[in-house]
């Protein structure tokens, strides 16, 4: 793995460490519902299948 690379994961490790142990603000949130509406995306309501249903999940050979 290039080195930059590398030193950009091992940050991004000890970022995310810092946040979990709630010794830092996570740089940035997202409001999930308001973008799904803005872009139309699909919710629970408007979703054509329930896949936690056990007849949709033995389709799936999950069942």
């Amino acid at each position: 793995m290039d080195d930059k690379l590398f030193n950009e994961l091992v940050m991004s490790i000890k970022d995310a460490g810092r946040f979990l142990r709630g010794e830092s603000e996570p740089s940035r949130t997202f409001d999930v519902k308001a973008i799904r509406q803005k872009n139309g995306a699909f919710t629970n309501a408007n979703c054509k299948h329930d896949w936690r249903k056990s007849d949709n999940l033995a389709k799936l050979g999950t069942a």
